[in-house]
């Protein structure tokens, strides 16, 4: 079962919480809900990897590690498939070094929380993993249009070329004109 809850605002990045139990879903939401980008939920990987498949700009996949059919590192690591670029992070209410390692090396996590969470710490995490997202999507649209703009500057450089070449000429022709009309003066 997944659902769909909108939080309004200027931004449409989204952050998708993954968890088995309903009321930890509903808790995360209570403490989001305030914030200006779209939350999504889903009960499973598989529903969560559905809904990536068809959401844009998510900047966060915030996920549980024990989840039925697929663990949170598992489903981190297929996620990446769908959105390259979101930030990762694990929430677990146990605290398995080995869980840690595999979400981390497999699944791309940037941060490991745990059940039960500190309410401050896990609001400031996921504000930093958003804004995170946001800089290097304005990282890379700057440097899409420095690109952009050195392919245009690329372009102007031969025919700036091309034109200095022609008011060169054009002003040499002039001047010979213009010697050429001083002298018959003169003559004359």
């Amino acid at each position: 079962m997944e659902s769909v809850t909108a939080n309004t605002g200027s931004s449409e990045l989204t952050v998708l919480l993954v968890d088995d139990e309903p009321n930890i879903l509903q808790a995360l939401q209570r403490l989001l809900r305030r914030e200006t980008f779209r939350i999504v939920t889903a009960t499973s990987g598989e529903a969560a990897l559905t809904l990536l498949s068809q959401l844009t700009n998510v900047a966060l996949i915030l996920s549980d590690q024990r989840m039925p059919q697929m663990y949170g590192a598992e489903f981190l690591s297929r996620s990446r498939e769908y959105a390259p670029e979101a930030v990762r992070m694990l929430l677990t209410g146990y605290s398995d070094l080995g869980d840690a390692a595999d979400a981390i090396n497999h699944g791309g996590i940037s941060r490991y929380l745990n059940k039960p969470w500190n309410d401050t710490e896990l609001l400031q995490a996921v504000r930093n993993a958003v804004e995170s997202y946001r800089m290097a999507q304005e990282n890379l649209h700057l440097q899409e249009l420095v690109r952009q703009q050195n392919e245009e500057l690329q372009d102007w450089n031969p025919n700036l070329k091309d034109r200095v070449l022609q008011q060169t000429t054009t002003l040499r022709q002039k001047n010979e004109e213009l010697r050429e009309s001083m002298r018959k003066q003169k003559e004359a």
